[in-house]
C-alpha cells in the first residue's frame, strides 16, 4: 500500500529546509511536493488544486488548504516502499505544526468521515471503489442482486442461473444417467480405448485373477521370486552376487 506523508510548517523557510534535507537523504524530487501560501486574494480552489496535484485526496486537500491559506506551507512526500519512517523523522526535525489532519494519507478521493467503509476508515486503509461489484461493472455484467440478472452479456449464450440440476449434460445433449460404460464416447461417436478389462496384462501375456478365483481362494502364487523381471528379461541380483 502506498503511503503519503504530509507535514505543515508555520513558515516558508521551514518548509524549504525540510525539502533540502529530504533531498540530502536522496529522496527523489519527483516524490516531493511543496505548497506555499497563495498570493493575497487568490481563490481557495487554487490552493486545493495545488495540494491535490501532490497526490492528496480532495477531502484531505480541502482541510489542509485552510492552513495554507492562513500562511502555512505544506510538504508532501510519497516515499519509496519501506522509507516512510525515515521521511517522517526528517520532516519532524523541522517542527511541523499541528493541523488536526492525519499526517499519513492512505486515501484516494474517498471521504474518511463516511460510514460506508468504517473498518477501512478506522485503519486508514484505502478504499478501492464504491461499487459492491467492481469486476462485474468493469465487464458490463449484471449482478445477482439486479432484478433481471439472469444472463451473461450477449456474447455468452449460457444462462447465469439455472434450475436444471444437470446444466452441463443438458447443454451438450447428454443423458444424465447411462447404462453405457463410456456414455461420453458413445454420445460423441468416439472410440473407447479397449473393452478388455486388463489390457496391460493381455499385452504382456500375463494371467489375471478372476472374481471366481478370489471367491474360492483358488489363487496360486508364483514360485518365481522376480516374475516381472523374468517376464521382461531383466537381470536380478542373487545372494551370490550380494
Amino acid at each position: 500500500m502506498s503511503v503519503t506523508v504530509i507535514r505543515m510548517y508555520s513558515t516558508v523557510q521551514a518548509a524549504d529546509d525540510t525539502l533540502k534535507e529530504l533531498q540530502r537523504h536522496r529522496f527523489s524530487n519527483g516524490d516531493i511536493h511543496v505548497v506555499h501560501p497563495p498570493a493575497e486574494g487568490a481563490e481557495s480552489g487554487v490552493t486545493v488544486a495545488a495540494i491535490i496535484e501532490g497526490g492528496v485526496s480532495r477531502h484531505q486537500a480541502e482541510r489542509y488548504a485552510e492552513g495554507v491559506i492562513k500562511g502555512g506551507s505544506l510538504v508532501i512526500i510519497h516515499p519509496p516502499f519501506g522509507n516512510a519512517a525515515l521521511a517522517e523523522e526528517v520532516m519532524d526535525h523541522f517542527s511541523p505544526i499541528d493541523t488536526g489532519v492525519p499526517t499519513r494519507d492512505f486515501d484516494s478521493g474517498i471521504d474518511y468521515e463516511s460510514d460506508a467503509t468504517p473498518f477501512s476508515r478506522a485503519l486508514g486503509w484505502k478504499v478501492l471503489l464504491h461499487s459492491p461489484s467492481p469486476f462485474s461493472d468493469a465487464l458490463g455484467w449484471k449482478t445477482l442482486l439486479h432484478e433481471k440478472a439472469k444472463t451473461y452479456p450477449a456474447t455468452f449464450k449460457i444462462k447465469l442461473l439455472s434450475h436444471n440440476p444437470a446444466p452441463f449434460s443438458r447443454l451438450f445433449g447428454l443423458p444424465l444417467l447411462s447404462n453405457k460404460a463410456a456414455p461420453f464416447s458413445a454420445a460423441t461417436g468416439m472410440k473407447t480405448l479397449s473393452h478388455n478389462p486388463a489390457p496391460f496384462s493381455s499385452l504382456l501375456g500375463w494371467k489375471t485373477l478372476s472374481s471366481k478365483q478370489l471367491a474360492l481362494g483358488d489363487i496360486k502364487l508364483s514360485q518365481n521370486p522376480a516374475p516381472l523381471s523374468s517376464a521382461l528379461g531383466l537381470p536380478v541380483l542373487t545372494k551370490d552376487q550380494s
